[in-house]
């Protein structure tokens, strides 16, 4: 059988392309940009390469992890924010340090975190210690 572009079989494989396409195009606007991997390079409480610097700019979705040359404590003036979704990928050596005198980890209601590996001591607080979670928070191995 032979069609010619009057014919409905031919309008639809002429119109199908396009719609394929358009359809092609509002599923990758849609999606979500791959999330980052962002690297902790310093023991400092807060600035460049901080964990506060790295939680500060994760977007949701994010992984924190340690550069694998730092070792020693990370010692808090104030509590490390959790307000996006995350992972965290701590190191043993690296432990988060609150001093005695605050909080280590407070996480934000609505937020998944995830922390591995990840030593939290001498946290203080009247309501939690160490983490004070009003989100849905995983610890492994920590």
């Amino acid at each position: 059988m032979y069609c010619n572009a009057h014919c409905p079989q031919a309008r639809a494989r002429l119109v199908l392309p396009r719609c394929g396409l358009v359809i092609l195009l509002l599923v990758a606007v849609m999606l979500p940009a791959g999330a980052a991997t962002l690297t902790v390079t310093s023991l400092a409480d807060a600035g460049p390469g901080s964990l506060r610097q790295a939680l500060a700019d994760a977007a949701a979705g994010d992984t924190i992890e340690f550069a694998a040359s730092l070792e020693g404590p990370i010692a808090l003036a104030n509590p490390l924010g959790i307000t996006r979704d995350v992972i965290i990928r701590g190191r043993r050596n690296v432990p988060l340090d609150g001093g005695d005198a605050r909080r280590v980890f407070t996480v934000a209601a609505g937020v998944s975190a995830t922390l591995y590996d990840t030593v939290i001591q001498r946290g203080f607080a009247n309501d939690g210690g160490g983490i004070f979670s009003s989100g849905n928070l995983t610890l492994v191995r920590c």
